[in-house]
């Protein structure tokens, strides 16, 4: 299979999505840094779990995690789970947005 996962695997941690659905997988780098990449092969979610930052898209601007660092309402950083967290907020914010747009 001549693909991106195939090279993807040679340089990082590739793990299946949890809740979004089959083919989706979050692409890890031994840095912290990392994507979530879609069935189509689309890149999404980009993070940094050293700087606690995400982004939704390419174009999308770079956000704090809600962690209680940066908001008063904020996740104590030890209950986080930045993945399923990402998951949650990616389902909620950028697919649904999207199949908004599709109908």
């Amino acid at each position: 299979m001549n693909d991106i996962l195939d090279k993807l695997k040679e340089e990082s941690q590739i793990v299946p999505a949890l809740s979004i659905g089959k083919n989706w997988y979050w692409i890890k780098y031994d840095d912290g840094s990392g994507c979530l990449l879609s069935p189509n092969r689309d890149i999404y979610m980009h993070y940094d779990l050293e700087t606690n930052e995400y982004q939704e898209k390419e174009s999308s601007d770079w956000e704090f995690f809600p962690l209680s660092y940066y908001y008063a309402d904020g996740i104590a950083p030890k209950d986080f789970k930045p993945f399923e967290w990402m998951e949650e907020h990616f389902i909620e914010n950028v697919l649904k947005k999207e199949n908004e747009v599709e109908l």
